[in-house]
């Protein structure tokens, strides 16, 4: 009984360690999953873009991280508007939120601004959260009939 045991067991032993070897051998050749290759793991090429939306939610431009369609200018040739908008996400209260200031955002809607500026929202939130803060930034969107620009690495 106990010879039989042991045999058992080292079947067992060799049929795991046999599939385990299958299936490492399937997946670098591409059978199952996707395996980069080194040079890619190595090298990855960055797929993160800003998208640039229209009012009405086309997207009007794609700015890559490889600066390909990106065009250098000096600080004395940026619109005042646009120099005001990026002081104005700088947050006093940065740190005593966590991620969308509220008070900020009610306070820029009472004032009925023509553009919100929103630099990375959600980037401190999970996934699912994420998801809903997105439908109800669409919404707001809606209701007030402005300009949103909104920047994400997602």
């Amino acid at each position: 009984m106990r010879k039989k045991f042991i045999h058992i067991l080292w079947l067992v032993l060799g049929l795991l360690v046999g599939t385990t070897t299958l299936l490492f051998f399937l997946i670098w050749f591409g059978v199952v999953g996707y395996s980069p290759d080194i040079e890619n793991l190595q090298n990855p090429i960055s797929k993160s873009a800003s998208l640039v939306y229209s009012e009405d939610g086309k997207v009007l431009g794609t700015y890559n991280a490889d600066k390909a369609n990106r065009i250098p200018v000096s600080f004395s040739k940026l619109s005042p508007h646009l120099v005001h908008a990026l002081v104005a996400t700088e947050d006093v209260r940065f740190y005593e939120h966590s991620g969308i200031d509220f008070i900020a955002l009610g306070r820029a809607i009472v004032r009925e601004p023509k553009v919100f500026l929103m630099d990375e929202p959600l980037s401190n939130l999970d996934a699912k959260l994420r998801v809903q803060m997105r439908t109800e930034i669409t919404k707001l969107h809606q209701r007030l009939q402005t300009t949103f620009i909104y920047v994400t690495h997602d």
